[in-house]
C-alpha cells in the first residue's frame, strides 16, 4: 500500500469518528505543542525542527492513538525538555505535566474504544474525576518540591518524602471517595 492510499484511508477513517472521539482526538492533537510552548516559556530555545518533529508526533498519535506513536511522542517531548529547560523547578512544569497528562488519558480513552463510540456519561466522570485527581496531586508534589527548594538549610530527604507521601496520601483519599 502506497503512504498516499494510507494517508487517505487514515482521513477517511477520521472523518468517520463520533463528536467524542473528535474532542479527544483533538486533545492529542493539542498537548504536544503544548509542552513544547511550555519549553519555550520556561527558557528553552526555538528550534524548527523541533516543531516540526513535535507537530509531526502529534498527528501521528491523532491517526494512531493505539500505537506507540504516543509513548514515542512522550519520550521526544521529556527528552527535549530535560535538555533544554534548566531549572527543573520552573513553574512552567506544572502546565506541560498538565498538557502530558491530558495527552495520555485523552489517548488511552480514545484508543480504549472505537472510533465511532460515544462516551457514556459515568465513564466520561470516571475518567475526568480520576485525572482531576492526579492534576491535584501533580500540582501537590510540584509544590512541595518548590517549596523545599527554597528552605534554608535545605530539607532532609525523609521530610521531602514525608510531605509527598502526604500528597499521595489524600489523592489516594479523593480517588476512594470518589468512586
Amino acid at each position: 500500500m502506497s503512504a498516499s492510499t494510507r494517508a487517505g484511508r487514515v482521513a477517511d477513517e477520521l472523518t468517520l469518528l463520533s463528536g467524542h472521539q473528535r474532542v479527544l482526538r483533538l486533545l492529542v492533537c493539542l498537548t504536544p505543542p503544548a509542552v513544547l510552548g511550555c519549553a519555550l516559556l520556561a527558557g528553552a530555545p526555538f528550534a524548527w525542527w523541533v516543531l516540526v518533529v513535535v507537530v509531526a508526533l502529534g498527528l501521528l498519535c491523532v491517526a494512531a492513538p493505539d500505537s506507540h506513536a504516543v509513548l514515542l511522542t512522550l519520550a521526544f517531548l521529556a527528552w527535549r525538555w530535560l535538555a533544554d529547560v534548566a531549572d527543573p523547578r520552573t513553574p512552567w512544569v506544572v502546565p506541560a505535566a498538565l498538557a502530558v497528562l491530558v495527552l495520555h488519558t485523552a489517548a488511552a480513552a480514545s484508543a480504549g474504544v472505537p472510533g465511532s463510540a460515544v462516551l457514556d456519561p459515568l465513564i466520561r466522570q470516571r475518567w475526568l474525576r480520576r485525572t482531576a485527581v492526579v492534576a491535584l496531586a501533580t500540582v501537590g508534589v510540584w509544590g512541595v518540591t518548590a517549596a523545599a527548594g527554597t528552605l534554608q538549610p535545605a530539607p532532609s530527604a525523609v521530610a521531602t518524602l514525608a510531605a509527598v507521601a502526604l500528597v499521595a496520601s489524600v489523592a489516594e483519599i479523593l480517588r476512594r471517595s470518589g468512586r
